[in-house]
């Protein structure tokens, strides 16, 4: 076999050898001495599930980690809608797009700015849904898969959707290039599905690191590809694995839940007993004589009955304070007592809040592994930053936006990327719309908008 890979078009060929890329040049393509003599490395990784998955790069051991991400996760109070307050936080107002410039003190301004074309791409394209659908898996997974369609004369990208994570895997590295080729797109992996399901699409994948406008355009496996974006994580390289996920492995996220269904099964398996009225074998003959020669019917007729007395002479608020008096048999003789009634209140550990510490403490191991400040979510009250001000919550939040700019560059990475294949103004940049709290004189947080001028959000 050659050492030298020609594409199907023969507008590109690379020496395996020499590691050595040429090309014939385009218009559009890199200028004379820019073009790169050889592609960034993708480091081959040894297949070990070769046996089970022959055709995909399996997400988990058993190719279920998103399914068994969701499984976990939704039993709990905590996770689920914590990612929805993250979600919620980046997206705010939607997407804007505009230019960034310098002004004269050399700070980064935004001006909103109106094109036609990227106004035209907006209408056809649920480019809302888009958004949405992305933060969602970039924060469940930190692994999104976008999705873009061609014009049929293959010069515009014209559509851009995000599929479902969970429904998607990659196909198997090519041992040659250490590329990733194909995405296999099944919503029933959880039931049976593989790579050669009727019910599962082929979709061919982009390699975002290396020229990928020029590789689209010189590409001709079809009409629509996966752009694949990630969050970098140590270790991992086809699928990406999200910080918080250690909530899992480490046993917090089972504590957390382990506490509701303890609590559940005491509520619902409980005998609530308020005391325990100990009575001696010889008042019983004493005030009922021949009380043990009785049958069992009619003893526990005579027991039914001073239980009820005792009751309604302990409970209801016109006995509060009442007096109770018990006998007691002695012998004068030998000044010996011989017990009578002995009544022990019951303490009730459920009106004690049980296990309410360990249950903080597991709900802070959450958040803290969410990256979410407590206050922010109602979690704890506001401490030290001003009494009931608000104060604690307002740098809580702009701490926060100030740092989910990294997310939101990588999920709107596809949407410049669209950009510079369809020819749009290259200074156009998208954002999404945010407010932060602002501070008043009157000590209570206002919003400001990071808008500059008249909107054009998409």
């Amino acid at each position: 076999m050659s050492d030298i890979l020609v594409n199907d078009i023969a507008t590109v060929a690379y020496s395996q050898k020499s590691s050595v890329l040429m090309t014939i040049g385009k218009s559009g393509s890199s200028a004379p001495g820019s073009t790169p003599a050889a592609t960034p490395t993708s480091p081959i990784i040894k297949d070990s599930f070769s046996s089970g998955f022959p055709d995909i790069e399996p997400w988990g051991t058993d190719n279920l980690f998103p399914q068994n991400v969701l499984r976990d996760c939704y039993k709990n109070t905590i996770v689920a809608p914590t990612i929805d307050w993250k979600t919620r936080a980046l997206y705010q107002r939607g997407l804007e797009y505009g230019i960034e410039d310098l002004d004269q003190n050399g700070e980064v301004t935004f001006k909103r700015i109106k094109d036609s074309a990227v106004d035209e791409f907006l209408r056809r394209t649920a480019i809302r849904r888009y958004a949405l659908e992305s933060i969602v898996d970039f924060y469940w997974y930190y692994n999104i898969f976008p999705e873009m369609i061609l014009s049929k004369d293959r010069k515009k990208i014209v559509g851009l959707t995000a599929q479902e994570a969970s429904y998607c895997r990659w196909g198997k590295q090519d041992k040659k290039t250490g590329l990733v080729n194909t995405c296999y797109i099944n919503a029933n992996w959880d039931q049976g599905g593989t790579a050669s399901s009727p019910e599962t699409t082929k979709v061919p994948v982009l390699d975002p690191y290396y020229d990928p406008v020029i590789a689209l355009k010189e590409d001709s496996r079809g009409y629509k590809y996966i752009y694949p974006v990630s969050y970098p994580t140590p270790g991992k390289s086809f699928y990406q694995l999200a910080h918080w996920d250690s909530l899992r492995t480490s046993g917090w996220l089972e504590v957390a839940q382990s506490i509701p269904a303890f609590k559940k099964a005491i509520f619902k398996n409980q005998v609530t007993i308020k005391y325990i009225i100990e009575t001696a074998t010889w008042w019983w003959e004493w005030k009922y004589p021949n009380f043990n020669k009785m049958t069992a019917d009619e003893r526990a007729k005579i027991m039914q009955k001073e239980l009820q007395t005792f009751e309604e002479f302990m409970s209801g608020n016109e006995n509060a304070g009442n007096s109770l008096m018990t006998v007691f048999k002695s012998d004068p003789e030998r000044r010996q007592e011989y017990a009578g009634w002995k009544i022990t209140p019951v303490d009730n550990k459920i009106k004690s809040g049980i296990y309410i510490e360990d249950s903080q403490e597991a709900s802070s191991h959450l958040l803290y592994a969410l990256s979410v400040d407590p206050t922010l979510i109602g979690s704890a009250p506001g401490k030290g930053m001003g009494a009931g001000s608000g104060s604690d919550k307002q740098a809580a939040f702009n701490t926060y936006l100030s740092l989910v700019r990294v997310h939101e560059d990588l999920i709107l990475e596809p949407i410049h990327f669209i950009g510079q294949y369809n020819g749009w103004n290259p200074d156009i940049r998208f954002r999404f719309r945010r407010e932060i709290l602002m501070p008043q004189t009157s000590g209570k947080p206002k919003l400001e908008s990071t808008d500059t001028n008249t909107p054009n959000a998409a």
